[in-house]
């Protein structure tokens, strides 16, 4: 072989082995912040807000068009979809728009694509006015919103996300209107559209959004209106979310990816690379981690095995008393843990400790009747809470339950029978007369069938004509023939036929 080949070929196996050893190194040990150029990052599984990965996710930051997630929360929960709103002269506004023009008329709908994938900031103050009658109060109700999510460290002034001196929120705050966001069917089918084509109301003007989010869409035109000529970050796995850029903000990107049944989000705040590029490569590095690192892991599944706790008052059954089967969970509620890596099942114990003034029948399912603590080799990997699986009667209730449902007396026996009876006639009836109907069809066929091999096809019909007359003659009184003509040129026929036959 030649020499120059081999040593390209092992050139090219060296290389490799550096790269695969890199990739193993940062996913094996974590994610090493230095890896970063954005200011906050959060990486988050999305249905249990578990937190796979963080940098400086508590600083206050300026949120761009991010804002615009939280705004669209408030528009699918005040406005109808189908609701027709007219512009407002203040929706002219600077920055990021959908090219909406006052005294125009669209749905709340065509606002949502509008505010979701061109990141319109026209769209973003019309929909404030439609709802609060003003930017102002429209913001007083942002902040009520963000409370009620949790997002302590957050305040907001514009709609849109413009800057703002008190307009901040922080990468785990945005984290939770994102998980929020990723709950709603229709937030979640537009953040995820790629481009789209939306009308006024009347269909004289056109609206043709592209989705911002490089993860999922590669612009078809540079801002120039040229052919777009820059990189792609197509990312097999993701699904939506929102972008945001202003001159104190920098970069932001709040990305969502799926793959089998693991969902995560990543909320990048401050990429202040050249051109703001790194948080497209950043959010693919921070999926790539959570998907290779990470399994979701049900808590029943960790612990093995039921967990049934007695109960004061419990029935007895057989002549023994039942256990109530009860559900582990997390304090925020969530069945399933997110776990790092391989798991040494036989190094997994559990602690359960009963709330006895709950432990009393009856009890009602979702009942918290205890906590349990999950550990790994000693170390404590869960703390939660115990759950009733079931409802649970009293003995007596039981008992009493038991005893009415027992036949005691052949009346009693007779009186079921009877209206086992009383029901299943009618049905039993109804299914016979259709068993002898298609029976009584099919003799008819067969025998019609067999003649007409016999005699052929005609013959068969012929023969039934002639003897529905023969009948008809044999039944109708003598007198009544004689009236009436017909019968007289029919016996006439067939005496001529008669003769014609001896002949």
């Amino acid at each position: 072989m030649n020499r120059k080949i081999i040593i390209r070929i092992l050139i090219f196996l060296l290389v490799g082995m550096i790269l695969f050893s890199s990739i193993y190194y940062v996913f094996a040990e974590g994610i090493d912040d230095s890896s970063f150029t954005a200011a906050s990052i959060i990486l988050v599984e999305t249905e249990s807000g578990d937190i796979l990965y963080e940098k400086d996710p508590d600083v206050r930051r300026a949120p761009a068009s991010t804002t615009k997630l939280i705004t669209a929360l408030l528009a699918v929960e005040h406005l109808p979809l189908e609701k027709v709103v007219t512009v407002p002269a203040e929706a002219q506004t600077g920055g990021s728009v959908m090219g909406l023009k006052p005294g125009q008329t669209v749905t709340v709908e065509t606002l949502l694509y509008g505010l979701l994938l061109s990141s319109g900031n026209d769209a973003a103050v019309t929909i404030a006015i439609e709802i609060s009658g003003n930017v102002e109060d429209f913001a007083v109700l942002m902040n009520e919103k963000a409370k009620a999510l949790g997002m302590l460290n957050s305040h907001f002034v514009t709609a849109s996300g413009l800057d703002d001196q008190d307009h901040y929120v922080t990468a785990r705050d945005m984290s939770y209107v994102a998980r929020e966001v990723y709950k709603d069917p229709l937030l979640r089918r537009i953040i995820s559209t790629t481009t789209v084509t939306r009308y006024t109301e009347d269909k004289t003007v056109s609206f043709v959004m592209e989705n911002t989010n490089m993860l999922i869409h590669t612009p078809e035109k540079m801002p120039d209106g040229s052919p777009y000529s820059g990189p792609e970050f197509l990312y097999t796995y993701a699904n939506g979310m929102k972008t945001g850029s202003t001159a104190k903000a920098k970069g932001c990107l709040i990305a969502s990816a799926e793959k089998e049944d693991l969902s995560l989000i990543a909320v990048i705040l401050g990429d202040k690379s050249s051109g703001e590029l790194e948080r497209w490569t950043d959010a693919a590095m921070l999926f790539d981690f959570g998907f290779s690192q990470y399994q979701k892991v049900l808590l029943t599944d960790l612990i093995g095995e039921d967990i049934l706790l007695d109960v004061e008052g419990a029935p007895v059954v057989d002549g023994v008393q039942q256990k109530l089967k009860c559900l582990p969970v997390t304090m925020d509620g969530s069945y399933y843990l997110m776990i790092k890596g391989e798991l040494d099942r036989s190094l997994l114990t559990h602690e359960i400790n009963r709330n006895e003034s709950v432990l009393t029948a009856p009890l009602n399912d979702g009942t918290e009747v205890g906590t349990i603590i999950i550990k790994n080799d000693g170390h404590v990997m869960m703390y939660g809470k115990l759950l009733a699986a079931e409802s649970m009667i009293t003995d007596e209730e039981y008992r009493q339950k038991q005893e009415q449902s027992v036949i005691i007396t052949d009346d009693t026996n007779g009186v079921i029978k009877e209206d086992v009876f009383k029901r299943m006639f009618w049905p039993v009836l109804v299914v016979i007369l259709i068993v002898l109907t298609i029976l009584l069809i099919y003799f008819i066929l067969l025998r019609k069938n067999r003649y007409a091999k016999v005699h052929g096809k005609d013959d068969y019909s012929k023969d039934l004509r002639r003897n529905v007359k023969r009948e008809r003659e044999r039944y109708v009184p003598r007198t009544a023939r004689e009236d009436d003509p017909s019968y007289e040129s029919t016996a006439n026929r067939g005496s001529i036929g008669r003769r014609v036959r001896r002949k």
